[in-house]
């Protein structure tokens, strides 16, 4: 296909991918693969934003939490200043970057040298230049143009601002690039995602107060900043009252009906909200400016209301779903984009794309959704581990499917989960559609008994105190003595609870004996919410397969992704118990057993 100049999608069950033999065609293409492992001639470079990489954004909080356009200009400033100073024979100023002033006094050889010999990961090249007192992400941008691979995330292909300084940097147009999309099945929602918006009414409170900090400024004759922003917050409520019903958490605004409020309460035009709307942005540049030349991030909330505004407006209601939400009393509209193809446009630009991941499937779904030409080429491989090391289970009698979920249902879906907890004293990760299903366990005490540690991710965990706790977890199952089903030595054996769909289930690895034991409480199909319905109506629309693509396609890859956690190597051996019938409508992507009587069946597998 990439001889061809064509796509392709590719799903593999095994873990990872040959990555290190790495094909770059060119128009005298020999035929011949390169060898990254092993070739020193060819630089192949991983970039991440400058708030993984910027030696700065670690000594300061506020940066870590700035949008990339934020940081750039906030990085800009720093570095004409430095640059000022070192013209004239100076050191770097208090509010230059001394990380940025290193980099003259380094030779970049040595860092080519490094990347090329290594082929270090961001953060190996980050630590690397710490080492050196230079800055990581500048030092990036200088090698990149000698590079012939650049690792880099989604954002830096998918943000037309950020794709254009990435092949300016690379020295290559678009045209010309191959494009390796690997965790393909996270792309489409990844692509609905950057081209929608929100406004929370916790930015237009914020807003409120920048503009009474900056003296009230007019956004119309007689009508000052903080109002407008009243006007916007009062809306907000009000359609959350009118919108949103018993029992739900969104809903959808017909189209018009927020600007309609919004010019009622301002007694103005359509004309007349379009100039508010470039009044809010005017005025937000100057505070960026301010805020900017005083060494701060250059944030401002009133120019985010401007464009969400104006954002909100053109998005056309035939792709974008105009949305509210109130979540534990926190409001906020949303434009949803419904079709991933818009952001993917660029990749019909590329020379080619290859769409890899282990859970594609339904394959014909991701080419459809991410809008590839139907004579995309599409392979599916088999695992290459072996089909005996793991046995998949489903019970015929649970559900949790809403008309079954009851307090008897819950009760006996924790009976079976203590029961097989109690039973096998093996590593057991225990896996929930929603936080609230597993919050529920965990309130009745379902693991109080079993003498084993339980850990429990939390919605809102930083990354750090994730990987803490999952490695906590990975060590009780490290090099286990004790073969066994049952009895004390394996009662130090761990419990984690997580839910599917979440950085556990779908990016953490778990070999050997770290994760044996697999107990998922019910299916991870989509909450029925306004945004889904509409996905849904959209998709029925489109391609006349709603339920196919919005319901059925999303949970067998959360399902699957889940049950991958169970074999990262060819020697890894485990079982995963589903307690829910409605498994067996996913048995085409995923070979299981049905099994009321699972005690046995899993005795008998670990022997």
């Amino acid at each position: 296909a990439i001889h061809e100049n064509r796509s392709c999608i590719v799903e593999s069950s095994s873990q990872g991918y040959p990555t290190s033999h790495f094909r770059v065609p060119t128009s005298e293409d020999s035929g011949d693969s390169i060898d990254l492992t092993n070739n020193t001639e060819i630089l192949c470079l991983a970039i991440q934003g400058r708030r993984n990489l910027c030696s700065l954004a670690k000594e300061d909080s506020e940066l870590l939490h700035g949008s990339p356009e934020e940081l750039s200009l906030f990085c800009s400033q720093r570095k004409r200043r430095t640059q000022d100073a070192l013209d004239i024979g100076k050191q770097a100023p208090e509010k230059g970057c001394r990380h940025y002033a290193r980099l003259y006094e380094q030779d970049m050889r040595e860092a080519a040298e490094f990347a090329r010999r290594h082929l270090p990961t961001a953060e190996e090249f980050a630590q690397w230049c710490t080492g050196k007192g230079m800055c990581a992400y500048e030092a990036t941008k200088l090698l990149m143009p000698q590079a012939l691979v650049v690792v880099a995330p989604y954002i830096y292909f998918f943000e037309p601002h950020l794709r254009a300084i990435l092949l300016e940097r690379m020295g290559t147009g678009i045209e010309d690039l191959v494009v390796i999309a690997d965790e393909a099945h996270n792309l489409p929602d990844y692509c609905r995602e950057i081209v929608s918006g929100e406004l929370t009414e916790n930015v237009l409170s914020l807003a409120e107060a920048e503009a009474r900090e900056i003296g009230d400024p007019e956004v119309k004759e007689g009508v000052p900043a903080p109002a407008f922003c009243q006007r916007c917050a009062s809306a907000l409520r009000q359609l959350c009252e009118d919108r949103i019903f018993d029992g739900n958490e969104d809903g959808v605004v017909p189209p018009g009906d927020f600007e309609a409020m919004l010019m009622s309460g301002m007694r103005c035009t359509s004309n007349d909200l379009k100039k508010i709307c470039s009044a809010l942005i005017a005025i937000g540049e100057a505070v960026r400016e301010r805020r900017k030349a005083h060494g701060k991030l250059p944030r401002s909330y009133l120019r985010h209301i401007g464009l969400f505004i104006i954002e909100w407006t053109n998005a056309e209601p035939s792709q974008w779903a105009h949305l509210i939400s109130k979540e534990a009393k926190k409001r906020k509209m949303e434009v949803y984009c419904l079709d991933p193809s818009v952001a993917a446009k660029p990749l019909l630009e590329c020379r080619s794309s290859v769409h890899m991941s282990g859970t594609l499937a339904p394959l014909e779904e991701y080419r459809d959704s991410m809008g590839l030409p139907e004579e995309t080429p599409i392979m599916s491989f088999p695992s290459p581990f072996p089909k005996e090391n793991r046995l998949v289970l489903y019970d015929p009698k649970l559900s949790t499917k809403y008309d079954d979920m009851d307090d008897e249902m819950t009760r006996e879906m924790e009976r079976r989960t203590t029961e097989i907890c109690d039973k096998f004293r093996r590593n057991t990760g225990v896996f929930f559609p929603s936080f609230a299903l597993m919050q529920r366990f965990l309130d009745d005490g379902a693991f109080d008994a079993l003498g084993r540690r339980v850990y429990v991710e939390k919605r809102s965990m930083a990354q750090r105190e994730l990987v803490d706790l999952v490695d906590s977890f990975r060590s009780t199952g490290a090099g286990r003595a004790d073969a066994g089903n049952s009895g004390a030595a394996g009662a130090g054996h761990g419990i984690l609870c997580s839910v599917m769909g979440g950085r556990i289930s779908e990016g953490m690895d778990f070999p050997g004996e770290m994760l044996e034991l697999e107990i998922i409480v019910g299916l991870p199909y989509p909450k029925p919410t306004a945004r889904q319905k509409c996905l849904h109506n959209y998709y029925d629309i489109k391609f006349g397969k709603g339920f196919d693509y919005t319901i059925h396609a999303p949970t067998a890859r959360k399902l699957l992704q889940t049950i991958g956690r169970l074999i990262r190597t060819e020697t890894d051996r485990g079982v995963a118990v589903i307690l829910d019938r409605r498994a067996a409508n996913f048995k085409a992507y995923c070979g299981m057993e049905k099994s009321g009587g699972s005690i046995n069946r899993i005795s008998d597998f670990f022997g």
